[in-house]
């Protein structure tokens, strides 16, 4: 009794939701109902209804199953008008969710002036409900290809995890499990269906060439060295459950349903959990991208590089750095206090309002200023400068940028969550110059002789590009390849937690 009455309750509750959200809708009465019963244009949103999930919807969140019994009860005015409502509601959030995801964004509200309700009637009235769903997705190219992955992992077969005995398991080595390794791999994509083809009498118990190269497939997939070495890490990816992988993809698809509209200019990405900038001619286009480089993020869990939107605006040769006042508190005034030659020896300067030089030797004056906001403190430009000899800059309220590095041997680790939140990139120059392409004097001989220059300087871009530094755990690669990366700042699990609570 109790069991029921709590699934009552929130039955209730969900059908409250869902008609508040009409009401905020402004959504016109009597518009899915012809004369006491549904119309064409209901019968057709209840199909797309339960359709959600190729969209990594739930079906569930739209009420599909009252829907479907008030479709099956017949026609009479007060099963119309309860049809009506509750289909505008359902309808209604359906195109919010889709549009701007079930959860809130940490980008914030999506201010463009657009209204659920009043595309929804638009729609209705041009009979062009699956036109609208078509141009309420994300425009990304990458939104298409996760659906597609989401497709191909739902229909996984069941798969139990392959008997691999003492590892790490090498090349050559005994397997007892290897026709349930050989046969997991082939239903990843990771070997080809002819893999399956041996000889009878042959026993299938080595871990041979084929299974080595499905293992290094299936190791760069998952962000594994990819050494065909099956040891504790490589298993627990093996052992990972297709519903672990069908949640990242449907949390992939989410995060994009927070990101701003994009037209077809290029396009700047970072992703966090990927230690990857890729930089894409049109974020729209599917194809491979312009560049893919490495990338230092953001130390985890202390300092990391928050989700953010913007435009890049500007690149800054041989920059300065100005040392933020959070690293001058805490790390760089105990060292000036301990030796005061500190900044002469890291080409540093003490510097003034106005951009007065205050000097290089860290007097107890100085210091004294520098502990009280009146003095700050600045690297000079040079090969040795935290910021190399580029800086990317997109306005955003963390003032996180893009820079060069003098430490490039950081790149060679796996994980790379190393910064104070900025992100370091791999190939500076190479990514000034796309970043450039829309300034015709602005060669790549021009970048290198700028980068090698005697001084600084700036150029501000005429016409300032999208630039997402994005965070998800589930990438499909041009060539149609699903990628899965460590949460390595644990947001998987929260907004995993947080998409739950709203369904239920």
């Amino acid at each position: 009794m109790i069991a029921r009455s709590a699934r009552a309750a929130a039955g209730f509750a969900a059908a409250a939701l869902l008609l508040a959200h009409a009401a905020m809708a402004q959504v016109p009465a009597g518009q899915w109902i012809v004369g006491d019963s549904a119309g064409l244009a209901a019968r057709m949103m209840v199909t797309l209804l339960h359709a959600a999930d190729a969209d990594g919807l739930r079906p569930a969140d739209y009420e599909v199953a009252r829907l479907d019994s008030l479709l099956a009860a017949g026609a009479d005015p007060q099963t119309a008008r309860t049809l009506d409502a509750a289909l505008s509601a359902a309808a209604t959030r359906f195109l919010d969710d889709l549009r701007g995801g079930r959860t809130a964004s940490p980008l914030g509200p999506r201010r463009d002036g657009w209204e659920a309700g009043t595309a929804l009637t638009a729609a209705i009235r041009g009979d062009s409900l699956e036109q609208l769903i078509r141009a309420v997705r994300p425009p990304f190219a990458q939104y298409a290809a996760l659906a597609a992955a989401l497709i191909r992992y739902r229909a996984l077969p069941p798969l139990a995890m392959p008997d691999l005995g003492r590892l790490p398991l090498r090349p050559g080595g005994a397997v007892a499990g290897a026709g349930a390794l050989r046969r997991l791999l082939m239903a990843l994509g990771d070997l080809p269906p002819t893999a399956a083809a041996r000889p009878i009498a042959a026993p299938d118990t080595t871990y041979d060439d084929a299974l080595v190269t499905g293992i290094r497939r299936f190791q760069a997939r998952h962000a594994l060295e990819p050494d065909g070495v099956i040891g504790p890490a490589t298993a627990a990816a093996l052992g990972t459950p297709a519903s672990r992988r069908i949640a990242q993809l449907e949390l992939a698809m989410e995060r994009l349903r927070w990101l701003p509209r994009i037209t077809g200019e290029p396009l700047l990405v970072v992703n966090v959990p990927a230690f990857e900038l890729v930089t894409l001619d049109s974020g729209r286009a599917a194809g491979a991208p312009a560049l893919r480089m490495r990338i230092i993020v953001g130390d985890a869990p202390r300092r990391p590089t928050p989700m953010l939107a913007s435009r890049v605006t500007r690149i800054e040769f041989r920059p300065y750095w100005n040392v933020p006042p959070s690293i001058l508190r805490q790390e760089l005034l105990p060292r000036l206090r301990r030796s005061p030659d500190y900044l002469r020896s890291n080409q540093m300067e003490i510097v003034g309002p106005g951009d007065t030089v205050l000097g290089d030797a860290a007097t107890p004056a100085l210091v004294a200023a520098l502990a009280h906001g009146a003095a700050r403190v600045r690297q000079r430009p040079g090969e040795g400068n935290a910021l190399g000899l580029v800086k990317v800059v997109f306005p955003n309220r963390s003032n996180v940028y893009l820079h060069g590095t003098p430490a490039p041997e950081l790149f060679l680790r796996a994980q790379r969550d190393l910064s104070h939140g900025c992100i370091r990139v791999e190939e500076p120059a190479a990514l000034a110059t796309w970043v450039l392409q829309g300034e015709p004097a602005w060669t790549r001989a021009r970048v290198d002789s700028a980068i090698a220059g005697p001084t600084g300087s700036r150029v501000a871009l005429t016409h300032p590009m999208p630039a997402f530094v994005f965070y998800t755990t589930a990438v499909v690669h041009a060539d149609g390849t699903v990628h899965f990366h460590p949460d390595v700042y644990g947001e998987d699990r929260r907004a995993m937690a947080a998409l739950r609570a709203v369904s239920r």
